[in-house]
């Protein structure tokens, strides 16, 4: 017998992370990751490694439920001091209940325009497209598309 499928799981995020052949001293990545509006960043392995991360790594985020849509995710390599020595970024849609896989391939050095900058890009875009107004010209407003 099947059992009835009322209670949906949470979704499960491969995050797969590849590195340019010139990034070492990576000893910890922080992910920033953002959906709907929402940003949380969590930190990989939650403590400095003892080493350096020997790349291709992955990691998994859980997701809750109710989550769908974009999941954007910005990385940086962290040196054993804190410092930020590469960067990535990727997204994924996500479906109530998936499975998912992303690729992330980190470059030497920090984002030209700074993690938090990115996702805080990724929101105001992903606020445009929810809130953008028809595509009708306004009297009052001359040119609005």
């Amino acid at each position: 017998m099947v059992a009835p499928a009322c209670d949906k799981s949470d979704s499960v995020v491969i995050v797969k992370v590849t590195a340019e052949t010139d990034v070492a001293g990576v000893f910890q990545l922080r992910a920033l990751v953002s959906n709907g509006g929402d940003g949380q960043t969590r930190m990989f392995p939650a403590t400095p490694a003892a080493q350096a991360i020997a790349f291709d790594t992955a990691f998994s985020l859980t997701v809750p439920r109710d989550r769908t849509g974009a999941l954007d995710i910005a990385l940086d390599g962290l040196d054993a001091g804190g410092a930020i020595v590469a960067n990535g970024a990727g997204s994924v849609d996500l479906h109530v209940g998936d499975n998912v896989t992303v690729t992330i391939t980190l470059h030497t050095g920090a984002s030209l325009c700074g993690t938090q900058h990115r996702l805080l890009l990724i929101g105001i875009e992903d606020a445009w497209q929810a809130f953008r107004p028809s595509r009708r010209r306004e009297p009052d407003l001359p040119g609005w598309k």
